[in-house]
């Protein structure tokens, strides 16, 4: 395979507070700017800022998931996705397509995923990779759990929500692997997001919805996907240096009503947000 990575507790609030500011702009800069938030609080933002160093990925894997017969133009949106690892100097997605005669589609895609969670594994203790997982396509909640659907009839499921947040959180917190979960879909439900700490490693989540408000179908061409796509190859064109996700999702929120978008951005580990460079570099300087 190729080698290709708001809830309002206060210290997620206090770090996105500063996004929409300027995309260039880091945390401690606007503290002063911010609603007031507890000592505490004030503390781990700073903390988080200083720890925020170069990101220098040794790999960045990747992975795409649609059904074969999903009816959403799934694959439209997932080129959207391939488009954004281009921009990113990231070599093309392994790309996993749900097949619809699949007896249990679970197996085949556990099968995939925890293939590429152990590829994605980091080989020397100095190393630090990151793994971009991106879904496109219905989403709802069954039994508690995040459910992937290959038409609006949920005739036909599987249960994503085991593999992406249950196995992904057992990694210890020692394990240089960032993952960043981009879900393109109707709905996903409440994301249960843990305290924020100082950790080794960040699990990011993107989300084409909000977690209250399930999404009307849209074109592909105006999808999260193909917006994030947009946003971050605009960056680029304006001489950018390096993105943040977080800043990219709050620009996209910025512009909800107008693009009929409500994402969500959350936690699952870890404080910060994934940071990948721009100029095709493999170091990452937040600062410049």
């Amino acid at each position: 395979h190729q080698t290709h990575t708001s809830h309002a507790n206060p210290l997620l609030f206090a770090f996105h507070s500063t996004y929409e500011t300027n995309s260039q702009t880091l945390p401690y800069q606007s503290i002063s700017k911010m609603a007031p938030i507890s000592i505490k609080a004030f503390q781990n933002t700073l903390r988080a800022a200083a720890t925020q160093q170069r990101h220098n990925y040794t790999n960045i894997h990747s992975m795409t998931v649609r059904w074969e017969k999903d009816d959403t133009k799934a694959d439209k949106v997932s080129q959207h996705f391939q488009n954004i690892l281009k921009t990113l100097n990231i070599p093309p997605a392994i790309e996993h397509v749900i097949r619809h005669n699949s007896p249990n589609p679970d197996v085949p895609f556990q099968q995939a995923f925890h293939d590429i969670l152990d590829e994605s594994q980091p080989k020397t203790k100095s190393d630090h990779n990151l793994l971009i997982f991106h879904y496109a396509g219905h989403g709802f909640i069954k039994n508690g759990q995040l459910t992937f659907a290959e038409t609006a009839t949920a005739e036909k499921t599987l249960n994503a929500g085991t593999c992406l947040f249950k196995d992904t959180g057992l990694i210890h917190g020692s394990v240089h692997l960032d993952i960043l979960l981009i879900f393109d879909c109707c709905y996903i439900g409440h994301i249960a997001t843990r305290a924020p700490i100082i950790s080794n490693r960040v699990v990011e989540i993107l989300a084409a919805t909000s977690t209250q408000i399930p999404r009307n179908r849209i074109l592909p061409e105006n999808t999260f996907t193909a917006k994030i796509a947009e946003e971050i190859a605009r960056r680029k064109r304006s001489g950018h240096q390096y993105v943040e996700f977080a800043d990219v999702f709050q620009t996209l929120r910025s512009r909800g009503e107008r693009d009929k978008l409500r994402p969500t951005n959350a936690l699952l580990v870890g404080v910060g947000s994934v940071v990948l460079p721009l100029d095709g570099s493999c170091t990452v300087d937040p600062v410049t």
